[in-house]
């Protein structure tokens, strides 16, 4: 998410890419039949929307700390 917001388009690109090619292994069928793929653009954009919403939801928590307590 860092990348495809911060980073060059070139490497949001790159990013993309990958996700892309790893998501081309996850498909399947839900319990009531329908087919689905991770590269389905409504399941990506819903996807990235929890992303965002999770970031937004945590930052109050770790904004105030020291970077160093941050990570681990």
């Amino acid at each position: 998410m860092g990348v495809t917001t911060f980073g060059t388009t070139a490497e949001a690109d790159e990013i993309v890419a990958m996700v892309r090619k790893v998501h081309t292994y996850v498909v399947g069928t839900t319990p009531d039949g329908q087919p689905y793929e991770a590269n389905d653009p409504h399941l990506m954009l819903w996807v990235h929307h929890a992303l965002v919403d999770s970031f937004l939801q945590h930052l109050p928590a770790v904004r105030h700390r020291p970077a160093h307590q941050r990570r681990g």
